[in-house]
């Protein structure tokens, strides 16, 4: 049995010629969340600009959200079939 090293069972491993690299996969998991943070950051901004230039757009970001919700709402009471997926 292996150490667990005080992580999570669900921690992705990065295998490496069939061996695990726990620190592999600790740099892994860092860089992928100060990357989301800072895509996150670009969205934001650029989404920000795209308001303050066009003002329209605001409209076109606000019927995305309508109708994402509007979706939402109808399968709301349809359960996944987990079987085929």
């Amino acid at each position: 049995m292996r150490p667990n090293h005080g992580l999570p069972a669900s921690l992705p491993e990065v295998r490496l010629h069939g061996q695990a690299s726990l620190g592999l996969a600790h740099r892994v998991l860092l860089w992928g969340i100060l990357d989301v943070i800072a895509l996150r950051a670009i969205m934001i901004g650029l989404g920000a600009t795209l308001v303050s230039q066009f003002s329209w757009v605001l409209y076109v970001f606000g019927a995305f959200l309508i109708f994402t919700g509007i979706k939402m709402w109808i399968i709301a009471d349809h359960m996944p079939d987990i079987a085929n997926t």
